[in-house]
């Protein structure tokens, strides 16, 4: 969320941070009334707040957003704050929501990202259930996914002794990202197969992106 990667696979990566140098000016935080909580549905702005970070990406690479990746609390935040409703459809006395498809016209005007995705996903990382993307956060992302996120393999210590190695029943010539290997030996016979990799996730342009945490 920060443009920053920490390994913590292994304690050989204690203390190393790789900086993709995400300009800070891509990276907003909302305070006071600003944020998106339930108590702040009269004088939170989700569209300002959105179109200036826009703004700023653009400034930063020269292209607008064109996707965002959120949880769906924040879209509900969004469609509850009465700044956004009278923007949306005009004042209305009561109305509590718009929905998101009703925005995108807003959105488009504003040049807001019209593309969002829904992120829910959890993972456990190290027996704790954690959001692959916080749920306080939206992400911006300008041009297509391939030109701004993509995982990298890399080729394991591992990996390069495995394919090496003359006990092994069959390797992979060149071990990229992915090896498998099933070894033999005895007696009395033993068989045993391992497989290791080893990859980072890598922003490709990090001027392209920027988040905005809405509370």
């Amino acid at each position: 969320m920060d443009g920053k990667f920490t390994p913590n696979l292994y304690d050989e990566f204690a203390g190393v941070e790789i900086d993709f140098g995400v300009p800070a000016s891509n990276l907003t935080t909302l305070a006071g009334a600003a944020q998106w909580t339930d108590a702040n549905v009269a004088t939170a702005d989700g569209l300002s707040a959105l179109t200036a970070a826009c703004d700023a990406i653009e400034a930063s690479c020269g292209q607008r957003p064109t996707w965002a990746l959120s949880g769906r609390t924040n879209v509900r935040k969004l469609e509850a704050q009465t700044k956004v409703i009278n923007a949306v459809a005009g004042a209305q006395t009561g109305r509590t929501n718009v929905a998101l498809s009703d925005m995108f016209n807003t959105f488009a005007s504003k040049g807001i990202p019209t593309d969002w995705r829904i992120v829910e996903t959890v993972i456990d990382v190290d027996g704790v259930a954690t959001r692959v993307i916080p749920d306080n956060v939206v992400v911006l992302g300008a041009g297509d996914f391939s030109d701004v996120l993509e995982f990298r393999y890399g080729v394991t210590a591992t990996a390069m002794e495995l394919v090496d190695s003359n006990r092994v029943d069959f390797s992979y010539q060149s071990a990229p990202g992915i090896v498998g290997v099933v070894v033999k030996g005895g007696p009395p016979f033993r068989q045993f197969t391992f497989v290791d990799a080893i990859g980072l996730p890598f922003l490709k342009d990090s001027k392209r992106i920027g988040t905005v945490t809405v509370r």
